[in-house]
């Protein structure tokens, strides 16, 4: 993954402090972007995505915020990809109030099964053949 320019300035001179934690769905793809988000922010997770080196991260993690429990996944592993009772299954196996997906590149947000689903679609603007943007 290589950041987008736009979005890279907009981090450093627009936020700069702001960021407490990153949650990333994966597909890092080199150390230097990972450093990267280190340098804005301390607290990063990230899980291993379909282009990272295999045992880079885990391929998911929970993370408690209070009272809730987040799971974070990069989706490549839920087949079909991004299929709502598949979602399901994986927050009911980790246990998770919130998950939060990637893979599809589709930004959404929803509830199911008494969990929240987020897809954060894509920092770079990257193509997806799932039909969305």
């Amino acid at each position: 993954m290589v950041l987008n320019w736009s979005l890279k300035a907009c981090i450093t001179s627009q936020i700069p402090g702001r960021i407490q934690q990153i949650l990333c769905t994966g597909n890092l793809c080199t150390s230097d972007t990972y450093e990267y988000l280190r340098s804005v922010c301390s607290d990063v997770h990230v899980v291993q995505g379909d282009f990272d080196n295999v045992g880079s991260w885990p391929l998911s993690k929970t993370i408690t915020h209070g009272q809730y429990k987040l799971g974070l996944i990069h989706g490549h592993q839920i087949i079909p990809w991004g299929h709502p009772l598949s979602l399901d299954s994986q927050a009911r196996q980790m246990g998770a109030d919130i998950l939060i997906f990637g893979h599809t590149h589709i930004l959404e947000a929803y509830v199911s099964e008494g969990a929240f689903f987020v897809n954060p679609g894509s920092a770079t603007g990257s193509y997806t053949s799932l039909g969305g943007s």
